[in-house]
């Protein structure tokens, strides 16, 4: 159950950075153009390895846990290319945090 209310607080902040992005304008919290692909695979990567973390196969879980690593990995690659334009990467940065946590908590929990 700690497991659950941790990835749910993840998700859930998740949620928030990415509402502020769509709705509030003025709150400086930006998606660099290049970033919403590494993004989009990044958060299915990461939802896979918590479907399979939740079905048990440990085989299928290790691959799915391998693969969300490499794509968040590649999504803070790009953060970090996007910094380096000077631009603003607060959300994104934030998203790749959260995920993190999330494979830490399923990975901690197997």
């Amino acid at each position: 159950m700690r497991a659950l209310e941790r990835l749910t607080f993840h998700v859930q902040d998740i949620t928030d950075v990415l509402a502020s992005v769509i709705w509030e304008e003025d709150a400086g919290t930006v998606i660099p153009a290049g970033v919403p692909p590494n993004m989009a695979e990044a958060l299915e990567e990461v939802a896979t390895a918590i479907r399979q973390w939740r079905h048990g196969n440990s085989e299928d879980f290790r691959n799915a846990l391998d693969e969300a690593r490499n794509s968040v990995a590649a999504l803070t690659d790009t953060v970090t290319e996007a910094a380096a334009g000077q631009e603003s990467v607060n959300a994104t940065a934030s998203v790749a945090m959260s995920l993190r946590r999330i494979i830490t908590v399923v990975s901690d929990a197997a």
